[in-house]
């Protein structure tokens, strides 16, 4: 058996990001950025009112008092809108602007509204103003050619705002991965079908398209297989033909009926490991072809396949698609209450987490731990990775989780 740690980064190991191509930015939303993002034009593209008032020249009011106020004419208005030339400011004169008009020729300051009044269609200045005050600069924030975002980035909602506001309409990105999901087993059968003794609804189908989903995979095939030598050749060879990673759930372990590996190897999937010291999911499989798909054969049983695919599912989308810093990513916590360890592996259980009367991350490990049970998942909001200990962790210990 492998580490956790040797396993992660053999999931990365020899495999390349999948081909680059160019989406208009509103389609890129969760793809993986193949080149860095660079501004189009200064931000802001022209120096800008950044509040509603009066653009004038600060010198003019230099000498501005309460006892001798400066008035000014009123010489036009600029909206925050298109302009058809250059607002220019004559001498002597003001401009109503409003918050995001484009500061006239002439004038280098904006005094907001609150500050001055108007009187016999004149501005009154009782103070001095500041070279600058309430402009935004042309590209203050980025000039043209600036890069926003590096590659290897996932594209959110956030940055298509941050791009498109900065000129950028399409992006070079990773290919999406065509992803296939294989369901093994005689004992399944989908939600809603009849259940004959011996068979059980299967929660690994659902609960692994919807985690797609969920992370922005839409387009994935799922299929159900029996346990029969010549059903799972031939679907695997229908999956195999189209996908660039296939996840099976099932069938790779060492029972008469768990035939996904010696199918897999002859069909050219050489094994890259199997078995990681962890619980659950041991049995956990990754194999690849020269120049064909990835592999990923997560046991069967639903705890262990909800802890492979946040794991080494995460892992391996995030390679293929080319993330500068592929997950999945832990963060720091502290144990809620004394929670009991396996001696021999790591354990991966399902928590709650919140924020305590401290400001730090308290966890709770849920009852109904065991890898055939599912439904604290109902409530668990976190993976709890506990290393492995012959004693109990006691209430206050240090560990690492992940979001779910």
């Amino acid at each position: 058996m492998i580490t956790i740690e040797e396993a992660l980064a053999l999931c990365a190991e020899g495999l390349t990001p999948l081909a680059a191509e160019r989406l208009p930015l509103a389609h890129a939303l969760n793809r993986v950025l193949a080149e860095p993002a660079r501004a189009q034009l200064d931000l802001p593209p022209f120096d800008q009112s950044a509040m509603d008032g009066y653009a004038l020249a600060s010198e003019g009011v230099s000498g501005a008092s309460d006892g001798a106020p400066v008035r000014l004419g009123l010489s036009g208005e600029v909206a925050a809108a298109r302009q058809a030339e250059y607002p220019r400011l004559a001498d002597g004169t003001s401009m109503r602007i409003f918050t995001g008009g484009v500061v006239p020729s002439g004038a280098d300051a904006v005094v907001k509204q609150e500050d001055v009044y108007v009187e016999d269609g004149r501005l009154v200045v009782s103070a001095p103003v500041t070279t600058g005050n309430n402009v935004r600069r042309r590209g203050e924030e980025l000039a043209a050619g600036a890069e926003l975002t590096a590659a290897g980035r996932r594209i959110t909602p956030g940055m298509i705002g941050a791009l498109a506001v900065a000129g950028v309409d399409d992006v070079p990105v990773h290919r999406e991965p065509r992803i296939a999901v294989l369901v093994t087993g005689d004992e399944v059968s989908p939600a809603g079908a009849d259940l004959p003794l011996g068979a059980i609804y299967d929660g690994n189908g659902p609960m692994l398209m919807a985690l797609l989903e969920h992370w922005g995979y839409g387009d994935v095939e799922l299929a159900y297989v029996e346990d029969d030598r010549g059903a799972l050749e031939q679907a695997m060879d229908d999956v195999f033909a189209e996908a660039d990673l296939v996840v099976t759930t099932g069938g790779v372990s060492v029972g008469d009926k768990d035939m996904v590996i010696p199918v897999a190897r002859e069909m050219g999937i050489e094994e890259v490991f199997w078995r990681v010291r962890q619980k659950p999911g041991k049995p956990l499989f990754l194999g690849r072809a020269e120049d064909g798909p990835v592999l990923l054969g997560l046991p069967g049983n639903p705890g262990a396949v909800a802890v492979g695919a946040q794991i080494y599912l995460r892992r391996l989308l995030d390679v293929l698609e080319g993330v500068a810093e592929p997950g999945p990513h832990l963060y720091q916590g502290r144990l809620a209450l004394e929670t009991e360890a396996d001696p021999g592996r790591d354990s991966w259980l399902r928590a709650v987490w919140w924020t305590g009367r401290d400001g730090g991350i308290q966890l709770e490990p849920l009852g109904r731990q065991a890898s055939h049970m599912l439904s604290n998942l109902c409530h668990a909001n976190a993976l709890l990775r506990l290393p492995a200990s012959a004693e109990a962790y006691p209430a206050g210990s240090a560990v690492r989780w992940l979001p779910l």
